[in-house]
């Protein structure tokens, strides 16, 4: 699954499990378990570009036998109006590690 959200907006992922067992969730974000998220859903209210990347809800039953999720991928847009600033930035941060000739539409 993949969602292309904008900046500020919610976003909700749900792991639904079926039958009576009691299980465990963790939700792992780009290979790294996300800490105090054990819920079968994993809500972000406030999509910021940090939330840009890869998750999946790992399964677990009280025997640790764990099963994990396809994965879902969150794309993040900048707010309208937002981009050039968002590169604008990056370019002014490198500029002084890499030659201007190798960034894009560099100013002197």
């Amino acid at each position: 699954m993949h969602q292309r959200q904008k900046e500020g907006s919610s976003v909700e992922f749900k792991c639904n499990v079926q039958g009576n067992k009691k299980v465990f969730y963790e939700w792992v974000k780009d290979g790294t378990e996300m800490q105090g998220q054990n819920s079968s859903s994993l809500v972000l209210g406030c999509v910021e570009m940090r939330d840009f990347g890869r998750y999946t809800c790992r399964v677990c039953d009280p025997n640790a036998d764990c099963i994990k999720s396809s994965t879902a991928v969150l794309d993040v847009a900048p707010r309208d109006g937002m981009g050039k600033c968002y590169l604008h930035c990056i370019i002014l941060k490198k500029k002084h590690i890499l030659p201007e000739s190798v960034l894009p539409h560099a100013r002197k």
